[in-house]
């Protein structure tokens, strides 16, 4: 049994929400698809396009771009394990970061073991 597309009256207040509400109607019904469509065929294209294109890059003989290359595909392995590893070691100290901005909250110094009153008591002990 084939059900007839369900379609929402039209709000007619100028209310942001109603124009949302009306575009997602419309789109849904398939009126405005085509433009749609060219949208998502175009952000397609650009996230499904490599972000290094080691041919292009393999071609300038001589340059550091041509040995980088060269050396990704040759180890494609080794490489991606250590750009998985900067990429942990990277979130972990923003991680590291994060929580002592939340522990030490207006004393909070970036990068250091304590906030403002560690090195206080540091200097303090020290005497």
């Amino acid at each position: 049994r084939h059900l007839a597309p369900i379609r929402a009256p039209k709000v007619t207040t100028n209310c942001k929400l109603a124009n949302v509400s009306n575009r997602l109607v419309t789109l849904r019904n398939g009126r405005n698809g085509d433009d749609d469509r060219k949208e998502q065929k175009s952000l397609d294209e650009f996230l499904d396009s490599p972000m290094f294109d080691l041919d292009a890059m393999e071609r300038k003989e001589g340059t550091m771009e041509s040995q980088f290359a060269t050396f990704v595909k040759n180890n494609y392995n080794k490489v991606e394990v250590v750009l998985g590893g900067i990429f942990i070691a990277f979130m972990v100290v923003v991680s590291m970061e994060i929580l002592r901005m939340q522990m030490y909250g207006a004393n909070y110094i970036p990068f250091t073991a304590g906030g403002r009153d560690f090195f206080a008591q540091a200097i303090n002990a020290s005497f």
